[in-house]
């Protein structure tokens, strides 16, 4: 999972860190856990990892998955370590999709509205087909959807 979203993403949580002298703490890599080619060896890989960060010594008190469906396999991991969500974990995603909103308890995501992202995308596009300069950039909406994965932490 080498994309330009994770790096930055990651590179802005170091900072982070860095700023409140905190150390940071990411999970493996998760395409190194063996079967991780298929979206099933995937998500065992995110349960895997989750659970032997939550079973540590030093337990997360966050986890924040930036691979779909990956959130709910964290989910999981917590309650089957009898953890309680958000009592002694929160978990969300960096990115909305269904399966977090039917997720126990539904997980806290970004959405991005990629229609919008992909009507941007398409128009810049076209005006390059169409020898037109496009927009030097252009700003799609985010909007966070807090639900109860991190309900009590966000609230004042």
């Amino acid at each position: 999972m080498h994309s330009e979203w994770t790096r930055a993403t990651t590179f802005a949580y170091f900072e982070w860190c860095r700023a409140r002298g905190v150390a940071p703490r990411t999970s493996e890599e998760l395409t190194s856990f063996p079967g991780a080619s298929t979206v099933e060896g995937l998500i065992g890989a995110a349960y895997a990892a989750t659970r032997e960060a939550l079973d540590s010594s030093t337990p997360p008190d966050a986890i924040l998955s930036l691979i779909l469906g990956c959130a709910p396999a964290a989910a999981r991991a917590a309650l089957d370590l009898g953890l309680s969500i958000p009592g002694d974990v929160l978990i969300a995603q960096d990115s909305d999709e269904p399966a977090l909103l039917v997720s126990q308890p539904p997980i806290t995501a970004f959405d991005f509205f990629p229609q919008e992202q992909a009507a941007a995308a398409v128009d810049a596009l076209l005006a390059l087909v169409n020898g037109d300069e496009p927009p030097v950039q252009s700003y799609t909406r985010s909007e966070l959807r807090v639900r109860a994965s991190t309900a009590h932490s966000l609230t004042p």
